[in-house]
C-alpha cells in the first residue's frame, strides 16, 4: 500500500511506526536489564529508551492531532526510522568487529550488511522534506530492503551463535570427561 497508494497509507503507517517503536523500546530495555543481570554486554538500552519515547510521542500525536499534515508525518517517519536503522547498523558493525577475532566467522559479510544498513538509515534522514508522496514511497522501498538485510544478518548471526554454543558444549564435555577419569 505504501508504494502504490502512499497518501492513503501515510497516516496508518505513522501510527504503526509509533506502536512498533513502543514494542521495540520495551524489548531493548528488557534485554538490557537481562544482560546487566548476567554481566553481558548490551548497547541497546539507550536505543530502547529512545524508541519508547518516539513511539509514545507518535501515538499520542496521532491520537490527539490527526489533522497534522502529511509533511509532518513524513518528517517524523524519515527521522525516527532513520534513527532506528542507524542504531541497528551501529550494533551490526560493532558485532562484526567482535566476530573478527574468530577466524571462522562471517564478520566481513556482517560488516558489509551493517554498512549498507547505515547508508539506508542516513538516506532516510536526509530526505524528509521531499514531500509526503515521495517520502512514503521511499520508506516502503527502504523498509523492504532493510527487512531483507536484517533477515540475512540474523541468519549469519544465528550461525555464529550456534558455532560458539557447540564449541562451549564440547569443551564442557571434555572437562567433565577429564574430571571423571581422574
Amino acid at each position: 500500500e505504501m508504494v502504490c497508494w502512499p497518501l492513503k497509507a501515510i497516516y496508518t503507517y505513522a501510527l504503526l511506526i509509533g506502536c512498533y517503536f513502543i514494542v521495540q523500546g520495551i524489548i531493548q530495555i528488557v534485554m538490557g536489564i537481562r544482560a546487566a543481570k548476567y554481566n553481558l554486554p548490551h548497547d541497546g538500552t539507550a536505543f530502547g529508551v529512545l524508541s519508547l519515547i518516539l513511539g509514545i510521542l507518535a501515538v499520542v500525536a496521532f491520537v490527539k492531532n490527526q489533522e497534522l499534515t502529511t509533511i509532518y508525518w513524513a518528517l517524523f517517519m524519515g527521522i525516527s526510522l532513520g534513527i532506528s536503522i542507524i542504531f541497528t547498523a551501529i550494533f551490526d558493525i560493532k558485532t562484526a568487529f567482535l566476530l573478527k577475532k574468530d577466524p571462522q566467522s562471517n564478520w566481513v559479510i556482517i560488516l558489509v550488511l551493517g554498512i549498507i544498513t547505515l547508508i539506508l538509515g542516513i538516506s532516510m534522514m536526509s530526505i524528509p522534506f521531499t514531500g509526503a508522496l515521495a517520502e512514503t514511497i521511499m520508506i516502503g522501498i527502504i523498509m523492504i530492503v532493510f527487512g531483507v538485510v536484517s533477515l540475512i544478518d540474523s541468519i549469519f548471526l544465528k550461525t555464529q551463535s550456534n558455532k560458539y554454543e557447540n564449541a562451549v558444549k564440547r569443551q564442557a564435555e571434555d572437562v567433565s570427561d577429564f574430571i571423571n577419569k581422574n
